[in-house]
């Protein structure tokens, strides 16, 4: 991690046009210690006699006369194991300064978060490259490419749903021959509703249904020049600086999502790293999430705010049913989230509270399912085959996921 805040010849080159623009830094990386000790062998081990190679895993190691390599393992204070072989020596010069990867993380942290053009555009990051400078003496150039992206937009709708039901809230009156709610010869059916000799019926109402859809414009994906699994990255190795090969299985290992490499500015090749960058940028993985996502409810509670409008909801309450979209014709994409709010059963809120005959359910996500077991009964009074409620269920029928990962609040 880049540690140091860096006033260094950081020029304001900027040129914004139309959907995306940048804007660049001369960055100077700084030598962190030289020596006159290093002994090479012929092999990728490194030592120094007077150390400090801590803390340097990942930076450059140049030794004069030999070659520029990057310290893949520190063993020890006084040893490394760089990327490729020195040839073998003593008393031999060398310098350990610090890698592209430092310039990558100052431009990450201190790129400003946002551009507002001369013409009130609003733009934001979109990637990073750092790339050699013609002045040379290890001057870096720094490139953070914006993008034009709009806000979040936000349409809703409330009502239009409908349930069935196969019990009532509450059971307001019951008419017989014997005239209304009296000493009655009314079977009671403990609430079900449009009871048969065989079922309960059940009945189709209205119902309140809070759905609504948030629209996004992402900033396009990185070009990818090549891609493969992460054991094929060293058949790449020649490559020219700024070449970028997406490795398809990550790092390698189990279960590894993809990663995009860039190969850097060092000479001899192979000089690979993951490429940085920054938020409101689309790509293959995000869309793959959500495809993985869809349907889902939120695993967590979970607070959208759009225009100055907040809305909470918590765990289990609002369904992810999907997204629609695609690129435009400046290369941004637009993505548009569809949601769906089904409230909780709450232990806290009796009103919300769910009756089923004489059996009172007191806590339900919204978006888990309710469902009764009854069996055939008598009523006591009237001698009439009833159903009566027996148990009532709450099954877990959707996936429950991290709604951070949809990005919204980007």
């Amino acid at each position: 991690m880049f540690a140091k805040e860096r006033a260094d010849s950081r020029s304001g080159t900027d040129a914004f046009e139309g959907s995306s623009g940048r804007i660049s830094w001369d960055i100077q990386l700084e030598t962190v210690f030289s020596s006159t000790d290093g002994v090479a062998s012929g092999t990728t081990t490194f030592t120094s006699a007077t150390g400090g190679f801590t803390g340097q895993l990942g930076n450059i190691v140049s030794i004069d006369a030999r070659g520029v390599y990057e310290i893949k393992t520190v063993t020890s204070d006084t040893s490394v194991v760089l990327d490729g072989s020195p040839a073998s020596g003593t008393a031999l010069k060398f310098k350990v300064i610090e890698s592209e990867q430092v310039a990558f993380e100052w431009l990450r942290v201190n790129a400003p978060a946002e551009y507002v053009a001369s013409s009130g555009t609003s733009y934001k990051p979109q990637s990073i490259n750092v790339t050699p400078s013609e002045a040379g003496g290890g001057i870096l150039v720094g490139e953070v490419i914006y993008a034009q992206i709009k806000p979040l937009q936000f349409t809703f709708q409330t009502g239009g749903g409908s349930e069935k039901i196969d019990y009532s809230r509450a059971r307001q009156h019951q008419y017989d021959v014997a005239g209304k709610d009296g000493a009655s010869f009314a079977p009671d059916f403990k609430s079900a509703i449009n009871v048969t000799k065989t079922s309960i019926e059940g009945v189709t109402i209205k119902s309140a249904q809070f759905q609504f859809k948030i629209t996004k414009s992402w900033a396009p994906g990185i070009p990818v020049d090549s891609y493969g699994t992460r054991d094929e990255l060293s058949s790449h190795d020649s490559e020219a600086e700024g070449y970028r090969f997406l490795s398809t299985n990550g790092d390698g290992s189990a279960g590894a999502g993809p990663i995009l490499y860039v190969m850097g500015p060092l000479t001899g090749g192979g000089d690979w790293h993951p490429m940085v960058h920054v938020a409101g940028e689309i790509d293959g993985q995000y869309i793959a999430d959500l495809e993985g996502m869809t349907p889902s409810y939120n695993n967590a509670p979970f607070t959208i705010l759009v225009g100055g409008i907040w809305m909470h909801f918590l765990t289990g309450e609002l369904l992810f049913e999907g997204t629609d979209g695609g690129m435009m014709v400046d290369n941004r994409f637009e993505l548009t989230y569809s949601f769906s709010v089904s409230r909780n059963i709450e232990t806290t809120d009796e009103e919300s509270w769910r009756s089923v005959g004489e059996i009172v359910v007191d806590e339900k996500r919204g978006w888990d399912l309710l469902w009764v077991y009854s069996e055939e009964d008598e009523d006591a009074t009237t001698h009439t085959q009833t159903r009566t409620p027996r148990a009532v269920y709450v099954e877990k029928v959707y996936r429950s996921t991290d709604f951070s990962d949809l990005r919204l609040e980007e």
